[in-house]
């Protein structure tokens, strides 16, 4: 990956979910005054952690993420470190001390979803109201975002009920660009019966990461079960949304890097 990535990176799905939460609130309260927009796009570890991780030897880009930085995308990074930061597996995180619990997310997505599932069949929940239900499970996924959000931008609870209440606090986990694509992700799965769902961890990294350029780029390559859920919905087909082309087959994506080329 870093051999066909070259370091280029996406910003964390956290910084994009953080963004929409304060402009879904501005739209409905008035606040957050002043939001700006993370920077989508860039370069290496540095990028992906929002500057958690860096180099503290190199100085640090004083400049907000709302200013133009196009000309940084291909200045020198520290190769050497970053890729010594990226190719520990766990035995280099045991040695660390590091739980081995925290990297087994994808075991953990499985089991939320296969409960999820359960209680969808469970309370026979219909074809027609199975994304709100999703939608609902994402709620309380996301809630402590949302709090976060809310609290920084001065917004007492009693206001969020008063003007929202419960439905509109659905309506807005659904007005989030990288929400809705997670929960069309996910009902694609759940249109099946539970024992036909065949949740994977690999699905988690797919349903974590995949909304982010789902919304943000121009092109996406992924599995065809992922195009499908975000094409299903004939009044509401995301990829015209969000204008963005998402492929599946090997031979589109090689017709687009050529058409990119010329």
């Amino acid at each position: 990956m870093i051999e066909l990535s070259d370091f280029d990176a996406i910003t964390t799905p956290k910084q994009l979910l953080q963004y929409e939460i304060d402009i879904a609130l501005r739209a409905h309260f008035g606040r957050p005054n002043d939001v700006t927009a993370p920077r989508v796009f860039g370069r290496g570890i540095a990028h992906l952690t929002a500057g958690g991780v860096h180099n503290s030897m190199r100085r640090t880009d004083q400049r907000t993420a709302s200013e133009d930085k196009s000309s940084d995308l291909r200045t020198p990074i520290d190769r050497p470190l970053e890729e010594l930061l990226l190719r520990p597996g766990p035995s280099t995180h045991a040695r660390a001390g590091l739980p081995l619990d925290l990297f087994r997310w994808g075991d953990l997505f499985v089991r939320h979803e296969v409960s999820i599932a359960e209680e969808i069949a469970r309370r026979k929940v219909s074809r027609a109201e199975l994304l709100p239900a999703v939608i609902h499970s994402d709620f309380n996924d996301i809630a402590p975002a949302i709090r976060e959000r809310v609290t920084a931008a001065g917004i007492s609870a009693t206001e969020v009920t008063e003007t929202l209440g419960g439905v509109g606090l659905l309506q807005l986990v659904q007005s989030l660009p990288t929400r809705r694509v997670t929960n069309a992700l996910r009902v694609s799965k759940h249109l099946h019966p539970p024992q036909h769902q065949n949740w994977k961890a690999n699905d988690f990294i797919d349903v974590v990461q995949l909304p982010v350029p789902a919304v943000y780029c121009d092109l996406v390559f992924t599995e065809q079960q992922w195009v499908r859920a975000l094409t299903r919905d004939k009044d509401d087909k995301l990829d015209e949304r969000f204008d963005t082309k998402l492929i599946f087959k090997p031979e589109q994506l090689v017709e687009a890097l050529v058409a990119a080329s010329l």
